[in-house]
């Protein structure tokens, strides 16, 4: 074992936006090759997730359902004729534009999705954690009512914690990242029968803690 950073300040929703763009966009573009017409895809607040629906805006597939917790997601989504999109309500994250609390947890507990592309702040070899605690049981309930569950977040999400855990690694189904993640995550995720889909990852990360 070796010790990690602990990540427990959220940088700005625009750094967050702009760190691993590129890298961000291919993996939304690679999310988008695991769907069908007529899913019912539940998308998780963050920036990542952000570009899966601008992937999804560009795509052939018809009749799909998008259910998010992200407003800007949602605004996104807005102008597409082929994707009906479910907002969840409830109180939003000031500046970071996600919903959460007890009426954003009713909503999910009576929605059923197919898959879910799921946002995190960190992942270490034992567990996948957040830095909000608000967004935890969001996150956890969106997991439970979702037959798939596919992990998108750049390389330099792993190999670090943040203080609040959200599962571990025998609740997600897929891994979608970066060429450059950690190298001992492999036999992590091999041993979980993980499947993961790696994008070029050629982009320098200017900061491990963004």
């Amino acid at each position: 074992m070796h010790d990690i950073p602990e990540i427990t300040t959220e940088p700005s929703y625009a750094t967050k936006t702009f760190v691993a763009r590129n890298i961000k966009q291919e993996i939304g573009e690679a999310a988008c090759t695991f769907l069908q017409n007529g899913d019912t895809v539940i998308l998780d607040s963050g920036t990542t997730t952000g570009f899966v629906a601008h992937s999804l805006c560009t795509t052939k597939l018809k009749n799909l359902t998008v259910i998010t917790c992200d407003i800007m997601i949602a605004k996104t989504l807005g102008e597409s004729q082929n994707i009906t999109t479910i907002v969840l309500g409830g109180q939003m994250r000031k500046a970071y534009y996600s919903t959460y609390g007890p009426y954003t947890q009713y909503v999910i507990g009576n929605l059923r999705a197919d898959k879910l592309f799921l946002g995190i702040d960190a992942a270490s070899t034992t567990d996948i954690s957040n830095i909000i605690l608000d967004e935890v049981p969001i996150k956890r309930q969106l997991i439970d009512i979702s037959k798939e569950v596919i992990l998108v977040a750049h390389s330099a999400k792993f190999d670090r914690s943040a203080p609040h855990r959200v599962c571990g690694w025998e609740t997600i189904h897929r891994v979608i990242t970066d060429n450059q993640i950690p190298s001992q995550f492999k036999n992590i995720l091999d041993g979980h029968n993980i499947t993961t889909f790696l994008v070029d990852g050629t982009e320098k990360f200017l900061n491990r803690g963004e």
